[in-house]
């Protein structure tokens, strides 16, 4: 998985936010997602329904037990695309070992989970399970566990509302009316219950139920995975970790002219260390050559010149035209560096040691220097030590405000709420 080939922008969010943005990820993708969606669905009904022909209800019933399934292959195709790569509809049934993951537990014992779609991807894509699983998804719980609860019942009551929508077309534009039997049927139920319904009605609210789930569960699903990548995101830090990669990929060109500029050097280097290891030898061979021939020439002195000028060879050996070229490069992605820059550097510079004077109180949290303990890492240290993890954590966030107002200059006032310091911080 890399992080920096995501097609969204891995950054906190709030968990409705992040809803939304599973939301946007499957009508982006929405054709492809349909029909992969679709390979599960229709074998799984088709089956149903000829199995259960004669027994409407018990159909009705296991269409709506087995919902579940039809979570996986949503979560499975955004884990996917997420990152630039939609699979196609075999890729689903190829990795059938991790897509059908704890499906037994799914079926039955967890068939009511109210958090499905956004813990699912912990059975999915991390493997976790028994204990290991309750773990990971309380701790994941922390940022987005209520508003998955909240998303299940949501897409509850949408279905709902589907169905009955469907309903009331089947029954005004396909038959035309009420039919016949309809003005009976509320005398029949009264009599004999549910049974005493027709079949034709009891099908058509079979199909109802699954033309709603085929609306809803992509949608569910992709939501679900959405709550479960933001709730990693402010737990593991990705931003900043993509921020990171970026900033070093932005580096690269320049170590990597440096380190050819070295390499060019070195054979250089080891022939003057081979030569070394064996001076007498090596002082043979070169008198050998022809330079050292003793030739006697006569050389008419240049008019008009009275100063000899004796400079130093300052050639180096084995370097030639491409090795100047390099270095000259890396000269020049240097100088680009320091002169993009140069505000950081001049900003870093000011604040070496000067304290300045901004705002005393932002968000209600003292920013004074004499307000902090001298140093904010040990005591936070010690107050995590003690059993006091969320106290040691606003020490820490309150120590870096203070750092960024005071010392780095950021442009924070009493009045700012936390989006605008993260605003200012971006600038």
């Amino acid at each position: 998985m890399k992080l920096e080939e995501a097609t969204a922008v891995l950054r906190p969010r709030s968990a409705w936010e992040a809803v939304d943005l599973g939301c946007a990820m499957a009508r982006r993708h929405y054709g492809k997602l349909m029909r992969g969606w679709l390979t599960v669905a229709l074998p799984l009904w088709a089956i149903i329904c000829v199995l259960l022909q004669n027994h409407p209800w018990w159909a009705c019933l296991l269409i709506f037990w087995t919902k579940p399934l039809l979570t996986r292959q949503p979560v499975f195709f955004m884990s996917r695309a997420l990152f630039g790569q939609p699979p196609c509809q075999a890729e689903f049934w190829k990795n059938w070992r991790i897509t059908f993951r704890g499906i037994i537990a799914a079926l039955t014992v967890k068939r009511f989970a109210v958090q499905r779609s956004f813990r699912l991807p912990v059975i999915l894509l991390e493997g976790q399970r028994d204990k290991f699983f309750t773990q990971r998804a309380a701790v994941l719980s922390a940022h987005g566990g209520g508003s998955a609860t909240g998303l299940t019942y949501i897409a509850l009551f949408l279905q709902i509302a589907v169905i009955f929508a469907l309903l009331f077309c089947i029954i005004q534009v396909v038959l035309a009316g009420a039919p016949e039997w309809m003005s009976s049927v509320g005398y029949e139920l009264a009599d004999a219950g549910p049974s005493a319904l027709p079949d034709a009605l009891i099908w058509s609210f079979n199909g109802a139920l699954m033309a709603s789930t085929a609306f809803i569960e992509p949608f569910y699903g992709a939501a679900g995975f959405a709550l479960y990548i933001n709730s990693r995101t402010h737990l593991e830090g990705w931003d900043i970790e993509v921020a990171f990669r970026r900033m070093s990929a932005r580096l690269l060109p320049a170590s990597a002219v440096a380190a050819l500029a070295v390499l060019l050097l070195l054979p250089a280097g080891n022939a003057r260390a081979q030569d070394a290891d064996d001076p007498k030898a090596a002082v043979q061979e070169i008198l050998k050559g022809e330079d050292f021939d003793v030739r006697t020439e006569r050389v008419a002195k240049p008019r008009n010149m009275d100063l000899d000028l004796d400079l130093p060879n300052v050639s180096v050996p084995g370097l030639g035209f491409l090795g100047y070229a390099i270095i000259a490069a890396a000269i020049v992605v240097v100088v680009w560096l320091i002169v993009t820059n140069m505000s950081t550097m001049r900003r870093g510079r000011s604040s070496g040691g000067e304290v300045r004077a901004g705002p005393r109180i932002v968000m209600g949290m003292d920013l004074a220097p004499e307000s902090l303990p001298e140093d904010i890492p040990q005591a936070a240290w010690q107050l995590y030590q003690a059993g006091q993890p969320l106290d040691a954590l606003r020490l820490l966030y309150r120590g870096s405000l203070a750092w960024l107002v005071n010392r780095a200059g950021l442009p924070v006032h009493e009045s700012d709420t936390e989006g605008d310091c993260l605003r200012h911080s971006e600038q």
